[in-house]
């Protein structure tokens, strides 16, 4: 009796490691370099594809925030008393809204390491590692200085001659006048 309850014992602590999958190191603690952003993905489908594809857009997410993210949110926040003394009642209401945006190209980023992982039910989870060289991104930023640049002083360059060309509508019109 004593072998059948240790042969179940190993049974069931055999199918419950063949469960769970030894996770990558990368996927619970992310790696760190001074010169790449790491981000880190994980999706579960029914597809292997898609899950794949779902994980490695979300790890590319995590860099394009780490970069560069717009972030809006509202706090509102009423509180209100109707009555008097002990009788008074008061009633708050409060809302948080958040919402963060990252538009960042990632150009060279690629993925470097996955992990799949099919439970028995058919669902497949992929973990994905993407890595973005920071010499990139600060590239990047500069381009988008530039260009910004640019712009600022082309439209510094139409607002000047526009402003000319008021100047010289001004003198056009005095000197019509003047010589009538």
């Amino acid at each position: 009796m004593r072998k059948l309850s240790l042969l179940g014992l190993v049974l069931l602590l055999a199918i419950s490691c063949a469960s769970k999958p030894d996770l990558k190191e990368w996927i619970e603690t992310p790696p760190f370099e001074e010169d790449i952003f790491y981000g880190t993905g994980e999706a579960t489908m029914l597809t292997p594809v898609l899950a794949k594809q779902t994980a490695t857009a979300v790890a590319r997410a995590e860099i394009a925030q780490a970069i560069s993210i717009k972030v809006k949110a509202l706090l509102r926040f009423h509180l209100e008393q109707s009555g008097i003394g002990t009788d008074a009642e008061v009633t708050s209401y409060s809302e948080a809204v958040s919402k963060q945006i990252a538009e960042v190209e990632l150009q060279n980023s690629r993925v470097t390491d996955t992990q799949k992982f099919e439970d028995k039910d058919g669902l497949i989870t992929y973990w994905v590692l993407v890595e973005y060289p920071i010499a990139d991104a600060r590239q990047m930023a500069a381009d988008i200085a530039k260009e910004t640049l640019k712009r600022e002083e082309a439209l510094y360059n139409k607002f000047s001659a526009e402003q000319g060309f008021d100047r010289l509508d001004q003198e056009v019109e005095a000197n019509l006048k003047s010589s009538q």
